[in-house]
């Protein structure tokens, strides 16, 4: 949108004295003195009080942002009788904006986006306890950033309901906020904490991040058209039959009627999911993940993270990355880890386990395998007809027999720079 800003016209003796008085309380750093000053100017009802109160404010397109635009919440830059006072930045801006907001302004309606609250830093002036009764005025506003304390317990986000056009939320900070009701054009959710209203209602929402608090499973009921969920703590959803994205980093997580999931990202204690068919991109895995149920997995990433101990992947799935680390401690089987399309680098390390190297037979693509200090590995000879392997790292002490066919292939340390390039610009590697 285009920038635009408001202007004041000269007063009369009267009005400078109204805006002086409302100045002097709407700058204070408290709560009471705020919303005594607002409730002045509102009393007025005159805009060009509003006009010289709120002069040099600016709403529009925001430049050199590092974040795309739907990450943006911008609050406009601040009116010249806000930017004289340095000292309690939030207090201004929330001041501010509720001033706006009782205002009939033509700038009420085309501010979109605001920001509100700060973290507390060490000998700044306490940030101020959110209200945001009232705010519902500023009836262009789509995009809202709430950043709460722990002095923000009370602040009551019911009020929420009566934002007409809210796309995109994000409350942040320490407080646990009081439960959020429908909102039915809300598109975006993001949140430290999040308490949903089990009979709310959110037909518009898409993509729900943070940490969720609802008692009972998450269902379309409540989130007819949500397709992105990142959470922590654990969820349970039942009767999503796909989504585009879930990931979750701790807790359990209960999926009940839900076949297809395009980005799946989980490393959780419990992943419950019995009729997941398809996967598009493994992203990342906790060992509760049954690949070996999938019926089709177009693309996994494999690393330490993913926390490997075997599996079958379905036919033709490829590799993100052609390089592969794992924890050599935790595996005990590669599944059908030769089968995926692009292996060529595997490190894989103090295996301590009995395990058996047979699914690397029909890895054709690999080119460096790493099983320095792998006591559980025995027997190499599955390496042996490998077209394409170049490199065979051991470590000095290793007593594994290794075969003739590739005892000229054999490296006692690992150099970083082995180069993952195509066939015809790969070169061997020698001591």
């Amino acid at each position: 949108m285009a920038v635009s800003s408001i202007d004041h016209q000269p007063l009369s003796d009267k009005q400078q004295t109204y805006v002086d008085a409302i100045a002097s309380l709407v700058t204070q750093p408290d709560r009471s003195s705020i919303t005594q000053g607002v409730e002045l100017a509102a009393s007025l009802a005159d805009q060009s009080v509003f006009a010289a109160l709120l002069s040099g404010l600016r709403v529009g397109s925001q430049t050199g942002s590092r974040f795309p635009n739907h990450r943006r919440f911008p609050t406009p830059q601040r009116a010249v009788i806000f930017d004289q006072h340095v000292g309690h930045r939030a207090w201004l801006e929330l001041a501010m904006l509720h001033l706006l907001a009782v205002s009939d302004l033509p700038l009420r309606s085309q501010l979109q986006s605001i920001a509100l609250g700060t973290p507390i830093k060490k000998h700044a002036t306490p940030p101020p306890t959110l209200w945001i009764d009232g705010l519902q005025r500023l009836t262009g506003l789509t995009h809202l950033d709430l950043h709460l304390t722990t002095l923000d317990d009370g602040i009551d986000l019911g009020a929420l309901v009566h934002f007409p056009n809210l796309t995109h939320l994000r409350i942040r900070g320490r407080a646990t906020p009081a439960p959020i009701g429908s909102l039915e054009k809300l598109q975006s959710l993001d949140g430290v904490k999040l308490q949903l209203e089990a009979n709310g209602f959110f037909p518009a929402l898409t993509s729900l991040r943070g940490r969720i608090q609802l008692d009972s499973p998450i269902t379309p009921d409540l989130l007819p058209s949500l397709a992105k969920l990142e959470v922590r703590g654990g969820v349970s959803l039942v009767g999503f039959e796909s989504l585009e994205r879930l990931a979750c980093s701790t807790g359990d997580v209960s999926l009940r009627g839900c076949r297809r999931i395009d980005h799946l990202s989980v490393a959780v204690d419990t992943f419950d999911a019995p009729d997941l068919r398809h996967v598009g991109l493994l992203d990342r895995a906790s060992p509760g993940v049954d690949v070996s149920q999938l019926d089709t997995l177009d693309q996994v990433r494999l690393n330490r993270r993913s926390k490997f101990v075997g599996g079958t992947f379905p036919s033709g799935t490829k590799l993100l990355d052609p390089k592969v680390v794992l924890w050599g401690p935790a595996i005990t089987s590669l599944g059908n880890i030769g089968d995926l399309v692009g292996l060529e680098v595997l490190l894989m390390s103090r295996v301590t386990a009995p395990m058996s190297l047979e699914p690397l037979r029909t890895a054709n693509d690999l080119r460096v395998l790493d099983i320095r200090h792998s006591p559980g590995i025995t027997d190499l000879s599955p390496l042996v007809e490998l077209p394409n392997l170049e490199v065979l790292v051991l470590s000095s002490t290793d007593a594994v027999e290794v075969p003739v066919e590739l005892q000229g292939r054999v490296q006692k340390f690992w150099r970083e720079n082995v180069p993952v390039a195509p066939s015809s610009s790969r070169t061997t590697e020698t001591t």
